[in-house]
This record gives C-alpha cells, sequence and structure tokens, in this order.
C-alpha cells in the first residue's frame, strides 16, 4: 500500500525518522448498522481496546521511515 501523508508546516521528514501511527479500518456491508469486521495497526503490544472506532494516542505505534 502507498500513502500520502501531508506533513505540518515546519516538519520535515526523513530516512530513520520515527512518528507515532495508527491505522484502523472498520468493513461496512450495505444494509447493515454495525460493521462487519474491523482490522486494527497499532502499539500496545498486543489488544487493542478501542473507545467507539477510536484509541488512546498514548497507546499508538512507531512508524520508521525508509527512504
Amino acid at each position: 500500500m502507498t500513502v500520502a501523508m501531508p506533513w505540518p508546516a515546519g516538519v520535515y521528514p526523513h530516512a530513520g525518522s520515527r512518528v507515532k501511527f495508527d491505522l484502523i479500518i472498520n468493513e461496512m456491508l450495505p444494509g447493515r448498522v454495525r460493521r462487519v469486521g474491523q482490522l486494527v495497526w497499532s502499539g500496545g503490544g498486543g489488544w487493542v481496546w478501542l473507545r467507539g472506532d477510536r484509541q488512546d494516542p498514548a497507546r499508538f505505534g512507531m512508524l520508521e521511515l525508509v527512504g
């Protein structure tokens, strides 16, 4: 997967940089009110307990940028 992220003004990412990162994907099907499934990439060293569709930012994973 290729993802483009806008960086805040004054931030200059480079290879070897580490940033906090979290990715949550909810699967929905037509006609359903609730999600069918969920995929989460995060830190926390194991189980991820979400508050709704989010989690505490202190539990985000670390993403290392490569060049």
